[in-house]
This record gives structure tokens, sequence and C-alpha cells, in this order.
């Protein structure tokens, strides 16, 4: 009965840190593309 229970706490938190970490990842990946188009934007409105 308590070898389930810690498989159970065990299996659970190893879902939620990789869920957290893929979360993180995709957040830094979905969030570079529009940091370089605010730079791109920026550069180009200093030429004119």
């Amino acid at each position: 009965m308590r070898y389930s229970i810690m498989l159970q706490v065990v299996g659970s938190m190893t879902l939620v840190l990789v869920g957290t970490g893929a979360f993180f990842a995709w957040l830094q990946n979905r969030s570079a593309p529009s940091q370089t188009i605010e730079l791109q934007t920026k550069e180009n409105q200093s030429r004119f």
C-alpha cells in the first residue's frame, strides 16, 4: 500500500516538473521572435 502511494507522489512530481520545464521552454521560444521584430522595427525607424 505504501509503495503505490510513493509511486503516485513521485509520478505526479515528475509530471509537474516536466510540464513546468516545457512551459518555460515554450515561453522562451515564443518571446524571442517578438524581440527581434521590435529591434528590426526600431532600426528601420532610425533610418528614416
